[in-house]
């Protein structure tokens, strides 16, 4: 065929196909095998307290900016701390203790306080979603991820000293140049995935 496309070999294509699906099986795997952070057979509605760590989407910084060890918070960063405040009003079972917005991750201390049949999951679910539709009407976007597919968490036990999570969160604006924007991991020292 002179001046047109090259007729394509059908074994090029079978070969295409067979390392695209090679791909999307390998992908199907990766996803189904993604293991969750939250602990194998614990009731997260069970009431008492839990260290939460959520991280934006990338880990970009997206809520605000430290500026002499203090945390100056954008629109996004506003419609962060505003919807995190509310939760407790959605949910009767639920008081909030110490937080801080980060650049690009958040900290809270949650406390559960009647077993219902909403806990953590629930919580931080309805707070995701939230904040994702207020940033994308914000952003004049529309399905736009705004933070990671889960979160991480520390279940808090009644022999732990509460204050140490506290003092956590309030010192981090301070501690952001001991870990450059975008890098490393924002959750604490604090070992966060334990056995009950």
């Amino acid at each position: 065929m002179m001046g047109g496309d090259p007729v394509p070999d059908p074994q090029d294509r079978h070969k295409n196909l067979t390392r695209e699906r090679k791909f999307s099986e390998r992908m199907i795997r990766a996803m189904l095998s993604r293991q969750s952070p939250r602990l194998k057979n614990f009731d997260y509605t069970v009431p008492g307290g839990y260290f939460v760590t959520i991280c934006t989407h990338q880990r970009m910084s997206i809520l605000g900016e430290i500026q002499d060890f203090n945390m100056v918070l954008n629109d996004a960063g506003r419609i962060a701390e505003l919807t995190w405040d509310a939760m407790a009003a959605q949910f009767d079972n639920l008081t909030l203790d110490a937080r801080v917005i980060m650049p690009n991750h958040i900290h809270g201390l949650l406390i559960i306080t009647e077993q219902k049949k909403r806990g953590l999951n629930q919580f931080i679910a309805w707070y995701k979603y939230q904040t994702t539709v207020l940033i994308n009407r914000l952003w004049g976007a529309s399905g736009q991820s705004v933070w990671q597919r889960s979160y991480y968490d520390h279940i808090i036990r009644p022999s732990e000293d509460i204050a140490k999570y506290r003092e956590y969160i309030l010192g981090n604006p301070a501690k952001w140049a001991e870990d450059s924007p975008g890098r490393g991991d924002p959750s604490p020292t604090i070992d966060r995935h334990h056995d009950p």
